[in-house]
Protein backbone atom coordinates (compact mmCIF):
# COMPACT_ATOMS: atom_id res chain seq x y z
CA UNK A 1 0.00 0.00 0.00
CA UNK A 2 1.41 3.39 -1.03
CA UNK A 3 1.91 6.12 1.57
CA UNK A 4 0.91 9.57 0.25
CA UNK A 5 1.88 12.86 1.86
CA UNK A 6 -0.86 15.43 2.33
CA UNK A 7 1.14 17.96 0.29
CA UNK A 8 0.58 15.73 -2.75
CA UNK A 9 -3.16 15.54 -2.21
CA UNK A 10 -4.08 19.18 -1.57
CA UNK A 11 -3.34 20.55 -5.08
CA UNK A 12 -5.55 17.83 -6.58
CA UNK A 13 -8.32 18.64 -4.10
CA UNK A 14 -8.26 22.30 -5.17
CA UNK A 15 -8.36 21.36 -8.86
CA UNK A 16 -11.27 19.01 -8.23
CA UNK A 17 -13.16 21.64 -6.26
CA UNK A 18 -12.89 24.15 -9.11
CA UNK A 19 -13.95 21.70 -11.80
CA UNK A 20 -16.75 19.77 -10.09
CA UNK A 21 -19.51 22.31 -10.68
CA UNK A 22 -21.88 22.65 -13.62
CA UNK A 23 -23.48 25.58 -11.80
CA UNK A 24 -21.03 26.96 -9.26
CA UNK A 25 -22.01 26.09 -5.71
CA UNK A 26 -25.39 24.68 -6.78
CA UNK A 27 -25.21 21.78 -9.24
CA UNK A 28 -22.20 19.45 -9.30
CA UNK A 29 -21.17 17.24 -12.21
CA UNK A 30 -22.86 13.83 -12.17
CA UNK A 31 -25.02 14.69 -9.15
CA UNK A 32 -28.64 13.92 -8.32
CA UNK A 33 -31.03 16.60 -7.09
CA UNK A 34 -34.51 18.09 -7.12
CA UNK A 35 -35.90 21.60 -7.40
CA UNK A 36 -38.84 21.59 -4.97
CA UNK A 37 -41.55 24.22 -4.81
CA UNK A 38 -45.28 24.78 -4.51
CA UNK A 39 -47.31 24.88 -7.74
CA UNK A 40 -46.99 28.10 -9.79
CA UNK A 41 -43.76 29.15 -8.06
CA UNK A 42 -41.76 29.06 -11.29
CA UNK A 43 -39.97 25.71 -11.22
CA UNK A 44 -40.10 25.26 -14.99
CA UNK A 45 -38.93 28.83 -15.65
CA UNK A 46 -35.97 28.25 -13.33
CA UNK A 47 -35.16 24.90 -14.94
CA UNK A 48 -35.23 26.43 -18.41
CA UNK A 49 -33.01 29.32 -17.35
CA UNK A 50 -30.51 26.84 -15.93
CA UNK A 51 -30.65 24.80 -19.14
CA UNK A 52 -29.94 27.90 -21.23
CA UNK A 53 -27.17 29.11 -18.91
CA UNK A 54 -25.31 25.79 -18.89
CA UNK A 55 -25.77 25.15 -22.64
CA UNK A 56 -24.38 28.61 -23.48
CA UNK A 57 -21.83 28.87 -20.66
CA UNK A 58 -23.41 32.06 -19.33
CA UNK A 59 -24.13 32.90 -15.65
CA UNK A 60 -27.19 31.26 -14.12
CA UNK A 61 -29.58 33.94 -12.83
CA UNK A 62 -26.98 36.46 -13.99
CA UNK A 63 -24.77 35.48 -11.05
CA UNK A 64 -23.62 31.84 -10.76
CA UNK A 65 -20.79 30.73 -13.04
CA UNK A 66 -21.53 27.74 -15.25
CA UNK A 67 -19.49 25.09 -17.02
CA UNK A 68 -20.63 25.00 -20.65
CA UNK A 69 -22.10 21.59 -21.37
CA UNK A 70 -24.76 19.74 -23.33
CA UNK A 71 -28.20 19.80 -21.72
CA UNK A 72 -31.24 17.58 -22.20
CA UNK A 73 -34.52 19.06 -20.96
CA UNK A 74 -37.16 16.34 -20.60
CA UNK A 75 -40.64 17.84 -20.47
CA UNK A 76 -43.37 15.53 -19.11
CA UNK A 77 -46.06 18.12 -18.47
CA UNK A 78 -46.22 21.10 -20.84
CA UNK A 79 -46.61 21.20 -24.62
CA UNK A 80 -43.78 21.75 -27.09
CA UNK A 81 -45.41 25.05 -28.08
CA UNK A 82 -45.37 26.40 -24.51
CA UNK A 83 -41.82 25.16 -24.04
CA UNK A 84 -40.70 26.98 -27.19
CA UNK A 85 -42.45 30.19 -26.11
CA UNK A 86 -40.83 30.14 -22.67
CA UNK A 87 -37.39 29.35 -24.05
CA UNK A 88 -37.63 32.18 -26.58
CA UNK A 89 -38.81 34.57 -23.86
CA UNK A 90 -35.80 33.71 -21.67
CA UNK A 91 -33.34 34.08 -24.57
CA UNK A 92 -34.73 37.56 -25.28
CA UNK A 93 -34.97 38.55 -21.62
CA UNK A 94 -31.38 37.57 -20.88
CA UNK A 95 -29.95 38.67 -24.21
CA UNK A 96 -28.52 35.19 -24.73
CA UNK A 97 -27.11 33.74 -27.92
CA UNK A 98 -28.90 30.72 -29.30
CA UNK A 99 -27.25 27.56 -27.96
CA UNK A 100 -24.88 25.86 -30.37
CA UNK A 101 -26.38 22.91 -32.27
CA UNK A 102 -26.61 19.89 -29.99
CA UNK A 103 -26.00 21.82 -26.77
CA UNK A 104 -29.67 22.16 -25.71
CA UNK A 105 -32.16 19.50 -26.74
CA UNK A 106 -35.72 18.83 -25.65
CA UNK A 107 -37.73 15.64 -25.24
CA UNK A 108 -41.45 16.36 -24.94
CA UNK A 109 -42.90 13.01 -23.96
CA UNK A 110 -43.64 10.93 -20.86
CA UNK A 111 -40.52 9.64 -19.09
CA UNK A 112 -41.83 6.49 -17.30
CA UNK A 113 -38.80 6.04 -15.06
CA UNK A 114 -40.73 3.35 -13.19
CA UNK A 115 -40.68 0.96 -16.16
CA UNK A 116 -37.86 -0.83 -17.96
CA UNK A 117 -39.09 0.49 -21.34
CA UNK A 118 -39.11 4.04 -20.00
CA UNK A 119 -35.59 3.75 -18.58
CA UNK A 120 -34.34 2.24 -21.83
CA UNK A 121 -35.83 5.18 -23.73
CA UNK A 122 -34.01 7.58 -21.42
CA UNK A 123 -30.78 5.63 -21.91
CA UNK A 124 -31.19 5.82 -25.68
CA UNK A 125 -31.70 9.60 -25.68
CA UNK A 126 -28.90 10.25 -23.18
CA UNK A 127 -26.56 8.17 -25.33
CA UNK A 128 -27.54 10.11 -28.46
CA UNK A 129 -27.39 13.59 -26.92
CA UNK A 130 -24.29 13.04 -24.73
CA UNK A 131 -25.88 15.39 -22.19
CA UNK A 132 -24.00 16.33 -19.03
CA UNK A 133 -27.15 17.79 -17.44
CA UNK A 134 -30.61 16.23 -17.57
CA UNK A 135 -33.50 18.35 -16.30
CA UNK A 136 -36.66 16.33 -15.70
CA UNK A 137 -39.84 18.44 -15.59
CA UNK A 138 -41.61 17.22 -13.56
CA UNK A 139 -40.44 14.36 -11.35
CA UNK A 140 -43.97 13.49 -10.20
CA UNK A 141 -45.17 13.24 -13.83
CA UNK A 142 -42.32 10.89 -14.76
CA UNK A 143 -43.80 7.82 -13.05
CA UNK A 144 -47.00 6.19 -11.81
CA UNK A 145 -45.78 5.06 -8.39
CA UNK A 146 -46.73 6.27 -4.93
CA UNK A 147 -43.94 8.60 -3.78
CA UNK A 148 -45.10 8.31 -0.17
CA UNK A 149 -44.34 4.58 -0.01
CA UNK A 150 -40.75 3.87 0.97
CA UNK A 151 -40.38 0.96 -1.46
CA UNK A 152 -41.74 3.00 -4.39
CA UNK A 153 -39.63 6.05 -3.52
CA UNK A 154 -36.55 3.85 -3.28
CA UNK A 155 -37.27 2.37 -6.71
CA UNK A 156 -37.51 5.85 -8.24
CA UNK A 157 -34.30 7.15 -6.67
CA UNK A 158 -32.48 3.95 -7.64
CA UNK A 159 -33.64 4.36 -11.25
CA UNK A 160 -32.42 7.95 -11.46
CA UNK A 161 -29.15 7.11 -9.74
CA UNK A 162 -28.52 4.32 -12.23
CA UNK A 163 -28.82 6.83 -15.09
CA UNK A 164 -26.53 9.25 -13.29
CA UNK A 165 -23.84 6.63 -12.83
CA UNK A 166 -24.13 5.04 -16.26
CA UNK A 167 -23.93 8.31 -18.21
CA UNK A 168 -22.00 10.47 -15.72
CA UNK A 169 -24.83 12.99 -16.00
CA UNK A 170 -26.11 15.50 -13.47
CA UNK A 171 -29.84 15.09 -13.00
CA UNK A 172 -32.19 17.75 -11.64
CA UNK A 173 -35.91 17.04 -11.41
CA UNK A 174 -38.59 19.59 -10.60
CA UNK A 175 -40.89 18.46 -7.80
CA UNK A 176 -43.57 19.67 -5.39
CA UNK A 177 -43.15 20.39 -1.71
CA UNK A 178 -45.77 19.02 0.66
CA UNK A 179 -48.69 21.16 1.81
CA UNK A 180 -47.11 21.30 5.27
CA UNK A 181 -43.69 22.18 3.85
CA UNK A 182 -42.13 25.48 4.87
CA UNK A 183 -38.98 27.50 4.46
CA UNK A 184 -35.92 26.25 6.30
CA UNK A 185 -36.86 22.56 6.14
CA UNK A 186 -34.71 21.74 3.14
CA UNK A 187 -35.51 18.35 1.62
CA UNK A 188 -37.82 17.52 4.51
CA UNK A 189 -40.35 19.81 2.83
CA UNK A 190 -40.50 17.62 -0.28
CA UNK A 191 -43.62 15.66 -1.08
CA UNK A 192 -43.21 11.92 -0.63
CA UNK A 193 -41.12 9.55 1.44
CA UNK A 194 -37.98 10.74 3.23
CA UNK A 195 -36.13 8.19 1.07
CA UNK A 196 -36.30 10.73 -1.78
CA UNK A 197 -34.50 13.41 0.22
CA UNK A 198 -31.93 10.91 1.49
CA UNK A 199 -30.90 10.03 -2.07
CA UNK A 200 -30.18 13.61 -3.18
CA UNK A 201 -26.81 15.36 -3.39
CA UNK A 202 -27.68 18.95 -4.26
CA UNK A 203 -31.10 20.54 -4.57
CA UNK A 204 -32.97 23.84 -4.59
CA UNK A 205 -36.15 24.73 -2.71
CA UNK A 206 -38.20 27.71 -3.88
CA UNK A 207 -40.53 29.78 -1.72
CA UNK A 208 -42.90 32.55 -2.76
CA UNK A 209 -42.69 35.83 -0.89
CA UNK A 210 -45.22 38.58 -0.32
CA UNK A 211 -43.59 40.56 -3.12
CA UNK A 212 -44.88 39.40 -6.53
CA UNK A 213 -42.10 38.10 -8.74
CA UNK A 214 -39.62 37.66 -5.87
CA UNK A 215 -38.66 34.08 -5.02
CA UNK A 216 -36.47 32.86 -2.16
CA UNK A 217 -34.22 29.95 -3.14
CA UNK A 218 -32.71 27.70 -0.48
CA UNK A 219 -29.94 25.44 -1.84
CA UNK A 220 -28.93 22.21 -0.15
CA UNK A 221 -25.75 20.29 -0.92
CA UNK A 222 -23.68 17.47 0.47
CA UNK A 223 -20.63 19.45 -0.67
CA UNK A 224 -21.15 22.28 1.81
CA UNK A 225 -23.72 24.71 3.12
CA UNK A 226 -24.65 27.11 0.31
CA UNK A 227 -26.43 30.29 1.38
CA UNK A 228 -30.04 31.05 0.56
CA UNK A 229 -30.65 33.83 -1.95
CA UNK A 230 -33.50 35.63 -3.66
CA UNK A 231 -34.13 36.19 -7.33
CA UNK A 232 -36.54 38.27 -9.35
CA UNK A 233 -38.78 37.19 -12.24
CA UNK A 234 -39.36 40.12 -14.60
CA UNK A 235 -41.75 39.61 -17.51
CA UNK A 236 -41.61 41.93 -20.49
CA UNK A 237 -43.16 42.05 -23.93
CA UNK A 238 -42.44 38.51 -25.09
CA UNK A 239 -39.54 38.19 -22.68
CA UNK A 240 -38.70 36.85 -19.23
CA UNK A 241 -35.65 37.54 -17.07
CA UNK A 242 -34.65 35.75 -13.87
CA UNK A 243 -31.96 37.54 -11.88
CA UNK A 244 -30.41 36.99 -8.47
CA UNK A 245 -30.69 40.13 -6.35
CA UNK A 246 -29.25 41.16 -3.02
CA UNK A 247 -31.61 40.31 -0.18
CA UNK A 248 -30.53 43.37 1.82
CA UNK A 249 -31.71 45.59 -1.01
CA UNK A 250 -35.31 44.42 -0.82
CA UNK A 251 -37.12 42.98 2.21
CA UNK A 252 -39.08 39.88 1.21
CA UNK A 253 -41.27 38.54 4.03
CA UNK A 254 -42.69 35.09 3.39
CA UNK A 255 -46.30 34.46 2.54
CA UNK A 256 -47.75 32.53 5.49
CA UNK A 257 -51.23 31.98 6.89
CA UNK A 258 -50.34 34.31 9.76
CA UNK A 259 -49.14 37.14 7.52
CA UNK A 260 -52.25 36.80 5.36
CA UNK A 261 -54.48 36.94 8.44
CA UNK A 262 -52.66 39.98 9.82
CA UNK A 263 -52.94 41.75 6.49
CA UNK A 264 -56.70 41.09 6.38
CA UNK A 265 -57.05 42.49 9.92
CA UNK A 266 -55.05 45.61 8.96
CA UNK A 267 -57.29 46.19 5.95
CA UNK A 268 -60.42 45.84 8.08
CA UNK A 269 -59.08 48.37 10.61
CA UNK A 270 -58.23 50.84 7.84
CA UNK A 271 -61.69 50.36 6.33
CA UNK A 272 -63.41 50.96 9.70
CA UNK A 273 -61.26 54.04 10.38
CA UNK A 274 -62.10 55.44 6.98
CA UNK A 275 -65.82 55.02 7.59
CA UNK A 276 -65.87 57.18 10.74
Amino acid sequence: MAIIDVSELLPHARDEDESKWLVEGLIAHASLGLCGASPKTGKTWLGLQMALAVSTGTPFLGHFKTHKARVLFWECEDSAKLLAERTSALIRGHGLPNPEPGHLQFAVEPAHIDTSDGLNRLRQVLSETKAELLILDTFNRSHALNESLQTHASQLITALDSLRREFNVALLGTHHVSKAGKSGQGGKALRGSSVIHAGLENSLYLWATETPGIIRAEPESKYGAPEAFIYEQVAGEGSMRLTRIEESARPVPFVTKRTKRLERERRKKRARAGGR
